[in-house]
């Protein structure tokens, strides 16, 4: 045929990324009805996730009782998922967030 699988279509790609997209909008909400209202900055970070790694934060939010839970999911999620940057740089730990402190 053409000599091209459907994972190299243009539209596969679209479809792909409209679900990763929605994927990562879903979980926002589930998070912010879950813990409040989120940094812009932590609703922004989902967008950028594959979707094998939000497909693993839908599940892991189900046990979330605070952000500091989410900052846990979110360093583990660097440390071992987040290697590159789109520039092809090393990320840093440096470049996260600091975790908010608990109140008591």
């Amino acid at each position: 045929m053409l000599g091209i699988t459907l994972q190299q279509t243009r539209v596969y790609r679209e479809i792909k990324e409209e679900g990763r997209e929605a994927m990562a909008n879903a979980i926002s909400r589930q998070l912010t009805k879950r813990l409040g209202k989120l940094s812009e900055e932590m609703r922004s970070s989902f967008s950028g996730l594959s979707l094998p790694v939000l497909a693993d934060l839908s599940e892991a939010l189900l046990d979330f009782t605070s952000l500091t839970d989410l900052y846990q999911v979110r360093l583990i999620t660097f440390m071992i998922t987040a290697s590159v940057q789109k520039s092809g740089k090393p990320l840093s730990p440096c470049s996260l967030p600091p975790a908010p402190l608990r109140s008591k």
